[in-house]
């Protein structure tokens, strides 16, 4: 990874964690950065935070939709699902 990384001139790395349902999905960084780390890992908390938010709202939504056009019994699709043919 270093050799990557170093082709591309990064010489230092900071990143944070994307949280999914409690678990790391991804991680947000930044190259290169000033010399402040504890202020840019702080900076990077909060756009890493709101990428949560998002994927949180996105599967809600999903899963809004999915209960909305299937039945909880069957799994299978109810009169609202049909309203689309």
């Amino acid at each position: 990874m270093y050799d990557t990384l170093n082709v591309q001139g990064i010489k230092s790395l900071v990143v944070v964690p994307i949280f999914e349902s409690s678990e790391v999905s991804a991680f947000f960084g930044l190259d290169n950065p000033c010399n402040d780390l504890n202020d840019t890992s702080h900076f990077l908390g909060i756009p890493a935070s709101f990428i949560t938010y998002l994927l949180r709202s996105r599967n809600y939504v999903r899963s809004l939709e999915y209960l909305s056009f299937y039945g909880q019994l069957t799994a299978l699709k109810n009169r609202h699902a049909l309203k689309n043919y």
